[in-house]
């Protein structure tokens, strides 16, 4: 029996309040000065951009983040706790508008999404990158649900210019998103026409998105060599050493040893596995992880749940599912540890919506 639970604006607006506070007093009651590093840092050159006019020329992704914290802070903030009071008020309309809509809604899906709400709430709602990330998804997400679009490929192909903005305005590896979405949404297409089995469809997605990923790192190691290199190295000793020196303890570390390629796809293959079931992370018993396991085994039951109905998806799921797709193979190449791998996710959650919502 499906259980479902109605609810109006006034009740959704009370929910995303209470949560925003909830996330607010667990943030700075219970997180320890690592969880503030990027943010203080971030904080730090906004500060100087406001008295001195510049920033450093390096840090390409903090200074964008700044730049744009700069522009606007109209009540002179300078604090950590200053603006995740100011951001939390901003997106409290921001997410009050995304789901004021909604009033009906599964009970398993309403946990779900607020769960994620709580998740952004925690780890993104301050003066953080994430904050700047999620505007670009909240675009993408306009763009996916505007009924005036009618055509799927033309809301895929303004997705596709947004995340291409997003890697040069702000975090370059996002490129290999949008050419990555770019292949799975012609695999999708060509799947929905062979007409097959729907419980195969996620496997053969999967067995498509590793053969992409053999391809691409095949020919970076060619043409751009540097690059390569610092894929390569991103599950070496040498790399762990420098993070566990940051102070992260959530290293996600290379399971089978080797310097090939081919030992490096097979890690790649158990990495991505692992972002979409971290069931270790219940091992290291640490209790602000609850919360995320939970989140990402439901997750990633809805997102296999949605493949394996593509043949009937909306063109809103779709594309979703697609830009979804993606963002999981990138950050299967690109997150050091499940800590950057939460915070970096909460972005989606505005994606994720989609699927919950439609």
């Amino acid at each position: 029996m499906t259980y479902k639970i109605r609810l109006d604006k006034k009740v959704w607006l009370c929910i995303i309040l209470i949560i925003s506070l909830i996330s607010l007093a667990i943030r700075y009651t219970i997180f320890t000065e690592k969880f503030f590093v990027d943010g203080l840092k971030i904080l730090s050159m906004e500060r100087n951009l406001n008295i001195t006019g510049s920033l450093p020329s390096e840090d390409g992704s903090y200074q964008s983040a700044a730049i744009f914290f700069h522009y606007i802070n109209f009540f002179d903030l300078d604090s950590f706790i200053q603006w995740s009071i100011y951001i939390s008020i901003i997106f409290l309309f921001i997410n009050f508008y995304l789901v004021k809509d909604i009033k009906l809604i599964e009970l398993k899906k309403f946990l779900l999404l607020i769960t994620g709400l709580f998740l952004w709430y925690l780890f993104s709602a301050g003066i953080t990158k994430e904050v700047v990330q999620s505007l670009f998804f909240i675009i993408i997400y306009m763009v996916i649900c505007n009924n005036k679009i009618k055509y799927k490929w033309i809301k895929f192909l303004i997705g596709i210019i947004i995340i291409y903005f997003s890697s040069i305005l702000f975090r370059e590896y996002f490129i290999l998103m949008a050419v990555f979405a770019i292949y799975i949404y012609i695999i999708s297409i060509i799947l929905k026409k062979k007409k097959i089995s729907s419980k195969y469809y996620f496997i053969w997605m999967t067995i498509f998105s590793i053969l992409l990923v053999s391809f691409f790192l095949f020919i970076i190691s060619i043409i751009l060599p540097e690059e390569y290199t610092f894929i390569m190295i991103l599950r070496t000793d040498y790399y762990y050493t420098q993070m566990m020196e940051v102070g992260t303890d959530s290293l996600i570390t290379a399971l089978v040893p080797g310097e090939s390629l081919f030992i490096y796809i097979v890690n790649y293959i158990i990495t991505y596995f692992r972002l979409l079931i971290p069931i270790e992370l219940l091992f290291n018993i640490k209790i602000q992880y609850i919360p995320f396991v939970i989140y990402q085994l439901s997750f990633t039951y809805y997102y296999i749940k949605n493949i394996s109905m593509l043949n009937t998806l909306n063109d809103k799921k779709f594309i979703t599912i697609v830009f979804l797709s993606a963002y999981i193979l990138v950050s299967a190449i690109m997150e050091p540890d499940f800590g950057s791998w939460v915070r970096h996710q909460t972005a989606i959650y505005f994606l994720m919506l989609i699927l919950l919502k439609y």
